[in-house]
């Protein structure tokens, strides 16, 4: 089956979460939906649950991130969370998206990770508690690395070429 590769992109920064069919196809009210919630608590997120995030991810509650950009996807884009729960629907930042279309790999590196308000600092991985308060299955996130790995090859450039080197700017 065919496989879909998500991001919600409002200014292409390392925040933002990528969209269907591996192609920059999403409807735009995602983009002004996000615009306008900016500063404000997100809704999948309980205050209560304010400084475990922070503890966790080192990061504020804000919908700025991509956990809560994953998850109005998942309760707006009709079919996403059955087709993300059947593992033919996986989400990622821009960085994802750009090392998924030159090697094939769903890969990050754990500076980008860190951005999306799902990543635990310390332990480098997805926080399973964090990802479950989203609804928000780990799996479906791409798999975090040093920056300094080679994430895959590519085919993109003439011969095969190396893919590494990845860190957040």
């Amino acid at each position: 089956g065919d496989m879909a590769l998500f991001l919600v992109a409002n200014n292409l920064t390392p925040e933002d979460t990528l969209d269907p069919e591996r192609e920059l196809a999403y409807p735009e009210s995602v983009v002004e939906v996000f615009e306008g919630r900016l500063g404000q608590p997100p809704g999948g997120f309980p205050k209560a649950h304010q400084e475990r995030v922070r503890a966790t991810t080192g990061l504020v509650l804000d919908p700025y991130f991509s956990a809560t950009k994953i998850e109005w996807l998942l309760r707006n884009v009709d079919g996403l969370a059955e087709r993300a729960r059947d593992g033919r629907a996986v989400f990622g930042t821009v960085d994802a998206w750009l090392l998924f279309k030159l090697t094939g790999e769903h890969v990050t590196d754990y500076t980008n990770a860190s951005r999306t308000m799902l990543f635990d600092i310390r332990k480098l991985g997805w926080d399973e508690e964090l990802c479950g308060l989203l609804g928000v299955d780990p799996a479906r996130l791409p798999r975090p690395r040093p920056s300094s790995s080679v994430f895959g090859t590519t085919t993109e450039f003439g011969g095969e070429v190396a893919v590494g080197g990845l860190a957040r700017a």
